[in-house]
């Protein structure tokens, strides 16, 4: 991951150790899909990377990716775009019980637009 090591670039100049950037890296890489956090500074990281699919804003952040992903020549139909969210949001899990707290009741909500969205594409 690009940021991963320009942190193990730039940090040294910052007086951080060896063992600090590290740390950093670390905390970095694990925020990759998917994600497979090891410490708890991880697991929070991870949590706070995905934080938007349990909240009330995720369809407009949703929208903006669709869009960013258009402009970058990715470009899906309705179904492939609501399908793909779909079955993202249905396997991902917050790795912090506080993080599940706040956040997965809003996260079904969203699972239930998507279905509901699916349904209607499905019917025309």
């Amino acid at each position: 991951m690009i940021s991963a090591r320009i942190a193990a670039q730039v940090l040294p100049g910052f007086g951080y150790t060896k063992e600090q950037i590290e740390v950093v890296r670390w905390a970095i890489l694990a925020t990759a899909l998917p994600q497979y956090p090891t410490t708890l500074l991880e697991e929070i990281l991870t949590d706070a990377d995905l934080d938007v699919l349990g909240r009330d804003d995720f369809m407009s952040h949703n929208d903006d990716l669709r869009r960013e992903l258009a402009f970058l020549g990715k470009e899906y139909s309705d179904i492939e775009w609501y399908t793909n969210q779909l079955t993202f949001l249905e396997s991902h899990t917050y790795f912090t019980a506080s993080a599940r707290k706040v956040r997965d009741e809003q996260k079904r909500i969203n699972i239930a637009w998507l279905k509901r969205q699916l349904e209607e594409l499905n019917k025309s």
